[in-house]
C-alpha cells in the first residue's frame, strides 16, 4: 500500500497536512533568502506561522482536509483556491499584527497570495492525483 493511497483507517490527512506545512516553510525560506534575511528553521517558522495558522483554520472550515479534496484533483484545486483566497488576507493581517507594522505593501501581498496559491494548488492536485 502506497503512502498516498488510502487504506482502512487512513484518511490521507496527515501527509496532506505535512505537505501544506512544507509549502509554507519553503515559500518563507525562499522569501527570507531573497530579502537577504537569515534562514534558520526558527526564523522561517515564525515567518510562515501566520499563513500556517490561517490556512489551518480557514482551510479546514472550507474542507481542504475532507476526503473528496484529498482524493479528486478537481476538488483539490477548487477547495484550495477558495480556502486560500479567504485565508490569505487574514494571514497578511495576522502577520502585520505580529510584526506590529502597518498592513503590507500591495506588491508583497499579491506575490505572497499568488505564489502560495500556485504552490498549494500544485501540491494538493498532485497529492490527490497520487491517491486516486
Amino acid at each position: 500500500m502506497s503512502l498516498f493511497r488510502s487504506g482502512r483507517g487512513r484518511s490521507g490527512v496527515l501527509p496532506a497536512l505535512v505537505g501544506d506545512l512544507l509549502v509554507f516553510l519553503v515559500f518563507s525560506a525562499v522569501g527570507r533568502s531573497e530579502h537577504d534575511l537569515e534562514v534558520t528553521l526558527e526564523d522561517t517558522l515564525l515567518t510562515a506561522l501566520p499563513f500556517i495558522v490561517m490556512w489551518l483554520i480557514i482551510g479546514t472550515l472550507h474542507g481542504v482536509y475532507a476526503s473528496e479534496a484529498l482524493r479528486y484533483p478537481g476538488a483539490a484545486a477548487k477547495r484550495t483556491l477558495v480556502a486560500w483566497l479567504f485565508a490569505a488576507p487574514w494571514a497578511l493581517l495576522l502577520r502585520s499584527v505580529i510584526l506590529r507594522s502597518p498592513i503590507v505593501v500591495v506588491q508583497f501581498a499579491l506575490i505572497t497570495i499568488g505564489l502560495n496559491l500556485v504552490l498549494l494548488t500544485v501540491w494538493r492536485v498532485a497529492y490527490a492525483w497520487l491517491r486516486r
